[in-house]
């Protein structure tokens, strides 16, 4: 079977990518985690079936699960519905599906009917491990890229004053245009304010630090640790934050450079061998080791879609290098 042809639906409606999404069956598991590591250029459309799953299931426990599906074969008893023969525990189990997802929408809707009007709304957290990448619309409408080893915290529906996230890690924010609510990201003691706007924030940096960089509109950067210092930034301008010499600083920038992993773009200009660790680590979740006597690095590259074994092979050919991999470590010699 050619899954490099499926969309999202198409793995969303695969017995195995739906053992693999509830985490059911260890083989089904390891072989979409596998999958989806050397089939990069698919990862979109992997997520979005993940999406349409979470949709669906609302991630139901075991316990609720089970209640449902037993439900639905007391409701079969009762109406006397006709399965055909052939393949009947098949059929069986995709109209257990399908009745579950008419109750976990009938939920959802219950939920978020009920809680828009109460000042105590549940907070959900959207978390991505290692290699993987998702989009994802928050309940007023911004749409939000969330890279690899990341976590965006949020309210299921924000209040009527503003709108707050919380963020470890990079993502890119389209932000829904609402003059009422500010937009705000808070990434630790730094606070990034926005009416409506596109820009990316990053926290996976060597000094613990954060990038902000703008694409477009303009936000205010804030700073509680130095009088509630507040910086105003235009689009291709970035402000970094220095943990480590706790200092603010402001630049233009091509913001492409900082932007284009959201469309699966690894890039590099002018980077030390740090800077291409780091990368390859939060992005692959592998430990890049230099056992080579070449610590004047200044590589620039760009990959698009690609796995990190082929990126690392990429950068080993131009720097004439040789590798060994060893599980997620990866050491590089002369």
């Amino acid at each position: 079977m050619d899954y490099t042809l499926y969309t999202a639906e198409d793995f969303a409606a695969n017995e195995s990518f739906i053992n693999y999404h509830l985490k059911r069956e260890d083989h089904d598991i390891q072989f979409w985690e596998n999958w989806k590591i050397h089939h990069p250029e698919k990862l979109d459309e992997f997520y979005n079936a993940e999406r349409l799953l979470d949709m669906l299931f609302l991630k139901l426990s075991d316990e609720e699960l089970k209640t449902e599906f037993d439900k639905m074969e007391q409701f079969v008893k009762n109406e006397q519905v006709y399965i055909p023969k052939s393949n009947s525990k098949k059929h069986l189990y995709f109209l257990a599906v399908a009745l579950t997802c008419f109750i976990a929408f009938g939920i959802s809707w219950w939920v978020v009917k009920n809680q828009s009007n109460k000042q105590d709304v549940s907070m959900v957290q959207r978390i991505n491990p290692f290699g993987q990448r998702s989009i994802f619309e928050l309940e007023d409408g911004t749409k939000v890229t969330l890279n690899a080893n990341s976590s965006l915290t949020f309210p299921a529906v924000f209040n009527t004053n503003q709108r707050n996230v919380t963020l470890k890690g990079e993502a890119f924010f389209e932000v829904a245009k609402d003059k009422k609510r500010p937009f705000r990201v808070i990434t630790g003691n730094i606070v990034t304010t926005v009416l409506g706007t596109k820009f990316n924030v990053n926290t996976n940096l060597l000094n613990k630090g954060v990038q902000i960089a703008l694409v477009e509109g303009k936000v205010a950067v804030n700073y509680a640790q130095k009088n509630r210092t507040s910086v105003v930034l235009n689009p291709n301008e970035m402000l970094t934050f220095d943990q480590e010499n706790n200092s603010l600083s402001k630049n233009n920038v091509d913001v492409n450079e900082f932007t284009g992993w959201k469309d699966g773009a690894l890039k590099f200009k002018n980077a030390s061998f740090n800077d291409v660790s780091n990368k390859l680590f939060h992005y692959y979740g592998i430990q890049l080791i230099n056992k080579s006597n070449d610590t004047n690095w200044s590589y620039t590259g760009e990959f698009v879609n690609r796995d990190y074994l082929s990126i690392v092979k990429s950068i080993c050919y131009a720097k004439k290098m040789k590798f060994n991999r060893f599980d997620n470590t990866i050491i590089i010699y002369k």
